[in-house]
């Protein structure tokens, strides 16, 4: 479960709107070279509690300027459609569009929202309406609790006045494929993201190209 630091009651999450086009990845989606020195609301994992969180946020607060930190290279998605809907699409071009039909017939895109919906981290502090932004293939590596900063993997500090840490659990994986030697592991691929990251591991668009050439 995602911890926060201050107990003050958020709204529930709105259901996200249908995203406008595709979402490309992260890097084009909110990424920034600039970090911004402070960030009113601070929301540490890119999944979907923290993309919740942010419209909840901007639900009771139009104004509000947030800013989640990542380690994934995208902009946030659903998890679920990678080993269902689109695992078993019979479309050859899904590893290109990540595009799914839901249970009512509707296609969406497995982005909560086109690039379009952020802004970028540079423009973050000087945005006059506020905004969302993201800051892709980041990973923070200290929290300073008391003084209401954390610490980037590249040493850049960031302030907060309010901090969420929503980063999720990582998937245990089964013993019996661990000790099964050498040849199983070979041929066994785990993967619970879209697309690759810095910190390499396999991913949903390489695992289905595979399994297709």
């Amino acid at each position: 479960p995602a911890a926060v630091e201050e107990s003050e009651p958020t709204a529930a999450a709105a259901e996200p709107a249908e995203p406008e086009a595709v979402a490309e990845s992260g890097d084009s989606a909110a990424a920034s070279l600039k970090v911004p020195s402070h960030a009113p609301y601070l929301l540490i994992g890119g999944g979907t509690a923290s993309f919740a969180a942010a419209r909840s946020i901007r639900a009771r607060d139009p104004g509000a300027k947030v800013l989640i930190v990542t380690e994934e290279p995208d902009a946030p998605y659903m998890r679920p459609p990678l080993s269902k809907e689109l695992w078993f699409s019979d479309d050859p071009s899904v590893t290109e569009t990540l595009r799914f039909k839901q249970w009512n017939g509707k296609e969406r895109s497995i982005f909560f929202q086109p690039p379009s919906f952020y802004i970028t981290a540079e423009e973050l502090s000087s945005a006059e309406n506020g905004g969302v932004a993201i800051l892709t293939n980041r990973k923070v590596v200290h929290m300073d609790v008391r003084g209401n900063k954390i610490k980037l993997d590249d040493d850049t500090e960031i302030s907060y006045d309010k901090c969420l840490i929503a980063t999720g659990g990582v998937p245990r994986n089964l013993q019996v494929i661990e000790r099964a030697g050498e040849e199983v592991m070979q041929k066994t691929t785990l993967f619970r993201k879209v697309s690759v990251s810095p910190q390499g591991g396999e991913d949903f668009v390489s695992a289905l190209e595979g399994l297709c050439n």
